[in-house]
């Protein structure tokens, strides 16, 4: 969409959607690696032509190309005019001062930026566009034998954070992470502890008793959370390969013994190759909602 003059970095703040969001390994550590992988598998899919080809195709249909760039031209010359080096920096400020010569562009230049923002707005607001957008992103990822609900969600908020962060001169930044449900948003199973103490019982042994009862309903009150699992440091940098190979594989259509060829070139290491898109599609999997 032409030269993009940026300099600020964001990070989004998403709230948790089910079908994205959603992770059910057995472990913690199993979503970790799910998390992992993801987000280098999506980094490859997210700079392939055939993905930017599509992204580019929902810029024209949805309208928001055109405004996108007439917002950043205004916010351009605005920022100019303003003495800032990018648009990027407008963003959060409420007011702005110009030289004495400047002071008549930059007001029309203000309302020319608010018109050209609440154009893109308005545009962006489109229920019909979100759907139009949602059901290709479905059949484009299928198109892969890739059966992930995330990846479509993902494909599709990456549009239009880049088509929004190239309108104000931003770039939207979204770290994926994991983190595990806090106890106070589990629900505890149903667990119940009697206790009485005997005759002639001594005091000693009675708190030993009931802190076995203690430890026991303890764990069965536990029995919601995960295993907390292990993920040694060194398996980092396989998980992101095994991601890699599997867009190599199933995005970019090369073969198993393409891959095997380029990554080991002294022996045949196909199995190798196989091996670990089948672990990265498993750890892709776990989410609770599958295609």
């Amino acid at each position: 969409m032409g030269e993009d003059k940026t300099n600020n970095v964001e990070a989004e703040d998403r709230g948790f959607i089910p079908a994205r969001d959603a992770l059910i390994g057995e472990t913690e550590a199993d979503n970790y690696r799910h998390v992992l992988v993801r987000q280098e598998f999506f980094k490859e899919f997210w700079g392939d032509e055939k993905v930017q080809a599509l992204v580019s195709h929902w810029a024209k249909i949805t309208g928001l190309e055109k405004l996108a760039q007439n917002l950043a031209s205004s916010g351009d010359r605005l920022a100019e005019l303003a003495g800032f080096e990018s648009r990027g920096e407008l963003i959060g400020r409420d007011e702005l001062t110009f030289e004495d010569d400047r002071a008549e562009q930059g007001k029309k230049a203000m309302a020319e930026v608010e018109a050209a923002h609440d154009a893109f707005l308005l545009q962006l607001s489109k229920p019909a566009h979100s759907a139009d957008v949602g059901q290709q992103a479905v059949d484009f990822v299928e198109s892969f034998d890739l059966p992930y609900p995330w990846l479509a969600i993902e494909l599709v908020e990456s549009f239009f954070n880049s088509v929004g962060g190239f309108a104000l001169g931003r770039i939207v930044q979204v770290d994926g992470w994991y983190e595990p449900k806090p106890l106070s948003e589990l629900i505890a199973p149903k667990a119940t502890m009697s206790f009485q103490s005997k005759e002639g019982e001594s005091v000693e042994d009675a708190v030993n008793r009931v802190s076995g009862y203690y430890e026991e309903v303890v764990t069965k009150l536990l029995e919601p959370r995960r295993p907390l699992g292990k993920i040694p440091d060194r398996t980092i940098p396989l998980l992101e390969r095994d991601a890699r190979w599997l867009y190599r594989h199933n995005v970019k259509g090369e073969s198993i013994r393409s891959i095997a060829n380029q990554e080991f070139p002294s022996s045949d290491r196909r199995k190798d190759i196989y091996d670990g898109i089948r672990r990265a599609k498993q750890l892709l999997e776990l989410t609770q909602y599958t295609y």
